[in-house]
């Protein structure tokens, strides 16, 4: 969430086992609400606006398309002029476009998998790692380990452990 999503290496898309998938949500929630909006200079504030109102306007639109789509806002969403609050958007379907393509916003969107062959192939979909610039993706996983999958630079995907 640091500089309101705006870098090409914030986290925007969460993969997460079935099996963990709710509490994952239940742990997140919480410190995303508990993030704090304002002022970027300002130190006691987390997230600070996006670039320009415009930009927080498509995120808006975004995040509610997901939504219109079956995602569920399970916290945060919603701006004032160019302040867009913190945002988990949960039961992401692939093919959206908040998980396809890059938000560039204060959002993530979380996917559950059943198998790391699922997770894996999901994270190295060819469509994501098209129109991310950092294809790198973290997979929670039941047994509590985590696990990255890339696509290595010669833009093949390259499973890592």
């Amino acid at each position: 969430y640091g500089n309101a999503g705006q870098t090409c290496i914030s986290t925007q898309r969460v993969l997460t086992a079935t099996q963990v998938y709710g509490d994952f949500l239940r742990v997140l929630k919480p410190k995303v609400e508990a993030l704090s909006t304002g002022n970027q200079l300002d130190e006691k504030s987390k997230v600070g606006p996006m670039v320009k109102e415009s930009e927080a306007v498509r995120v808006d639109e975004w995040i509610k398309e997901a939504v219109g789509g079956g995602a569920k806002l399970v916290a945060g969403g919603g701006r004032r002029g160019a302040m867009y609050f913190p945002a988990v958007v949960a039961d992401v379907d692939p093919d959206m476009r908040i998980s396809r393509d890059e938000l560039f916003g204060p959002a993530v969107a979380v996917t559950p998998f059943d198998t790391i062959d699922e997770a894996i192939a999901l994270a190295n979909a060819r469509r994501a790692i098209e129109n991310m610039v950092s294809p790198c993706r973290t997979m929670y996983l039941s047994d509590g380990r985590c696990t990255s999958a890339c696509a290595a630079d010669s833009g093949e995907p390259e499973d890592v452990p």
